[in-house]
């Protein structure tokens, strides 16, 4: 049972972004580990700025320039430990925090890496 529907909300704010999943390696046939190369998959979701009351409330482990992700309904595989590229910046997808199973969306803490624009700031 959802206690509310995000549908309309979620879809408003949504925009395309990229999820770099992590992939298991293999034994070739010599025993060596061989890495696969990580899946890119586009996905469509809300990706949000932090609230001052959040970051503060997490006693200096999220800052501003990390964001929370909503994605309507419940994805195939679980983006914990997924990279997000947003907007030409790298993210870490740190923690699912909320269950689709209620709320009818998934949301994700995304932890800021890095800004592929050399001439940005970091």
């Amino acid at each position: 049972m959802k206690y509310f529907h995000f549908d309309r909300l979620i879809d408003k704010y949504s925009s395309q972004f990229t999820a770099v999943l992590p992939s298991k390696g293999t034994y070739d046939d010599s025993g060596e580990y061989v890495q696969n190369e990580p899946k890119k998959v586009l996905l469509y979701g809300a990706v949000l700025d932090m609230t001052e009351k959040q970051i503060y409330n997490s006693n200096g482990t999220l800052t501003q320039k990390d964001k929370q992700l909503f994605i309507k309904g419940e994805l195939t595989s679980n983006l914990v430990g997924a990279k997000v590229i947003y907007e030409d910046k790298q993210y870490n997808v740190e923690e699912e925090t909320e269950d689709c199973e209620f709320t009818g969306f998934s949301s994700y803490v995304l932890k800021y890496v890095s800004a592929f624009d050399k001439g940005e700031s970091e």
